[in-house]
């Protein structure tokens, strides 16, 4: 296609698994990257694919905005927020100079795991303290500007935590908003931001729009127990496929 480098088939891989992670992203409120950054680094390279998916994920994370305000707990949400955004800078520095495929085999590793221990039924009744916050949202902050995969150490402490799927979905969508716009600003900064950046995302942004649209429209009929449920087996089953994928 004009600007892209790929064939047919590689364009339709991509569109499908934009639309599984649009799905997953508007029912859970997390997982596009997840499921997007393997396929697409795959197809056109991890330095266009980060910053593509990144900015693709930015409209649909637009869509989210309004339907999860009332959700939102404003101090919960800072102390994951302002840390996610000091991570990025460190994060942008590792997607540079650092081995990316040893960075995407770990973080696959790690997403596995930290999935399995919480499927198998540990969970704090305890509210999530303000060191476990800033923790994990510099961690997470560090691997969206690194690989665009910053979810699964805010996934795992807020999954682990007392909030309903609701809050949940709300923190996370309000927290990927702040450190998504924190990591294009530094790629642009870092000139990541190309055509072919553009072109990938256009090509991933309509289905992905789509997807998450049919994603929030389940989350409405979803338990509890099959909100965690399907979160955390697409977790495993991403961090699983993704390792050992080429």
């Amino acid at each position: 296609m004009p600007g892209l480098d790929i064939d047919t088939g590689q364009a339709a891989a991509v569109l499908l698994a934009a639309a599984v992670a649009g799905a997953m992203r508007g029912f859970s409120g997390f997982g596009a990257a997840l499921v997007l950054a393997p396929v697409v680094s795959l197809i056109v390279g991890t330095h266009v694919a980060v910053p593509a998916i990144l900015l693709a994920i930015l409209v649909t994370t637009a869509q989210l905005i309004a339907p999860t305000w009332p959700h939102v707990r404003w101090s919960d949400q800072f102390a994951l927020s302002v840390p996610g955004c000091i991570g990025v800078p460190a994060g942008v520095l590792l997607l540079l100079y650092l081995d990316q495929e040893v960075m995407r085999r770990a973080i696959s590793a790690i997403t596995a795991l930290i999935a399995l221990f919480l499927l198998i039924g540990w969970r704090s009744r305890r509210p999530p303290t303000r060191t476990g916050s800033a923790t994990m949202g510099a961690l997470g902050g560090m691997l969206s500007g690194a690989a665009s995969i910053g979810g699964p150490p805010v996934i795992a402490y807020l999954l682990a935590g007392p909030g309903s799927p609701a809050q949940i979905r709300a923190t996370l969508t309000y927290y990927f908003a702040f450190t998504q716009a924190a990591s294009l600003i530094l790629f642009w900064i870092g000139g990541l931001m190309n055509g072919e950046v553009l072109v990938t995302a256009a090509l991933i942004a309509p289905t992905l729009v789509a997807g998450t649209w049919a994603g929030a429209k389940l989350f409405h009929l979803a338990s509890e127990r099959a909100f965690r449920l399907a979160a955390l087996t697409t977790l495993l089953l991403v961090g699983v496929s993704t390792f050992f994928a080429r």
